[in-house]
């Protein structure tokens, strides 16, 4: 019996959910519908959450260090206070997402879209961030990218 995208998305988020709060390392998750869940405080270092939506989805305080989100769609996320240090956010969709005092350090935000996203506050030490176009976004130090010709460039410390 092959179960659907959407029941095996849910399979999974129930098993995350009732599970103990550290993830199998070198989890897989691509392509899964998460929107909404909860995985605050959850140990989700190096996993694979490529493809993956999770529009709405509670990350605070999770470890996420070396996970993949490649081309993932995280609008409306919290990431405040999380681990994401190299974490590849390459393609991803961050618009509207909480990183509020997260460790970004050395993560790949390469043609990331943030628009009217929050990293006041957020490491961004050694992150790949050059060249993106930030509209509407709260710096780390409390400007607006706005300010600065849409970028936050020069604006990183607290």
């Amino acid at each position: 019996m092959k179960l659907s995208g959407m029941l095996w998305s849910v399979i999974v988020m129930f098993a995350l959910i009732f599970s103990a709060s550290t993830v199998p390392a070198e989890t897989e998750l691509v392509g899964c519908d998460l929107s909404g869940a909860c995985f605050r405080y959850m140990n989700l270092s190096s996993a694979n959450l490529t493809f993956g939506i999770f529009r709405s989805t509670d990350f605070e305080s999770a470890n996420l260090s070396q996970s993949d989100f490649y081309s993932a769609v995280l609008a409306r996320s919290n990431f405040k206070k999380a681990n994401l240090q190299r974490a590849k956010l390459t393609f991803a969709d961050l618009s509207d997402c909480n990183f509020e005092g997260a460790d970004l350090r050395d993560a790949d935000l390469t043609g990331a879209w943030v628009q009217g996203t929050n990293f006041r506050d957020a490491n961004l030490e050694g992150a790949k961030t050059k060249g993106l176009i930030m509209m509407g976004v709260t710096c780390p130090d409390g400007s607006f990218s706005d300010d600065h010709n849409h970028s936050c460039e020069g604006h990183y410390q607290k």
